[in-house]
């Protein structure tokens, strides 16, 4: 009787993880970052189970481009298109290309958007959230389950993705604190006393 060949399900399994958490450890992609613990676990299991990376099937001079998406609200912004540079000269720097989708606020611009994604082969997203308005939170957590998701949120919503959250009433707070240290709030009223 044949054994049954060891899949990543099974280590995914067996680890705890996602299978795409599997997939990226075991092929080493660690532009994602992973804990040592995760990195450690996946390793085990797929040694305890006797799983072997596929071997991948490759035409002569192909090169696959590695690709980010980057899903923005509004690139009329100054706002956004600085953090679009900074993305952009990242990604170069590590030998990524990005794919930008400008989704002008339009909430099914960037549903169609997301459901495209899936046909582009990225190796990751990152999502900058609408400012007040609707984030597609469940589809992107959905995503995270096959590939890399990080989203910019500038909204007090709790993630289930990894994300860079901008905390703008801190920002607030520290300037206002830092005015009244150099005495600055007194002397605007004085100015706008008159």
């Amino acid at each position: 009787m044949a054994k049954k060949k060891v899949t990543s399900s099974d280590v995914a399994k067996r680890a705890g993880v996602s299978q795409a958490t599997v997939s990226m450890v075991l092929n080493k992609k660690y532009n994602v970052s992973f804990s040592k613990e995760v990195i450690q676990k996946v390793e085990a299991a797929a040694e305890e189970l006797g799983y072997e990376l596929p071997k991948r099937r490759t035409q002569r001079g192909e090169r696959r481009e590695k690709l980010l998406v980057v899903i923005s609200p509004n690139l009329t912004n100054p706002y956004y298109v600085m953090l679009l540079q900074g993305i952009e000269s990242r990604a170069t720097e590590q030998g990524f290309g990005i794919f930008v989708c400008n989704t002008q606020r339009d909430l099914k611009l960037e549903e169609r958007y997301l459901k495209m994604i899936s046909t582009l082969n990225a190796q990751g997203i990152i999502y900058m959230c609408n400012p007040g308005g609707k984030c597609f939170l469940g589809q992107l957590k959905e995503m995270s389950e096959r590939i890399p998701v990080v989203v910019i949120n500038n909204q007090e919503k709790h993630l289930d993705v990894d994300a860079v959250e901008l905390d703008n009433t801190k920002l607030g707070r520290l300037m206002g604190r830092h005015l009244l240290e150099l005495g600055g709030i007194s002397m605007w009223h004085t100015l706008h006393r008159h």
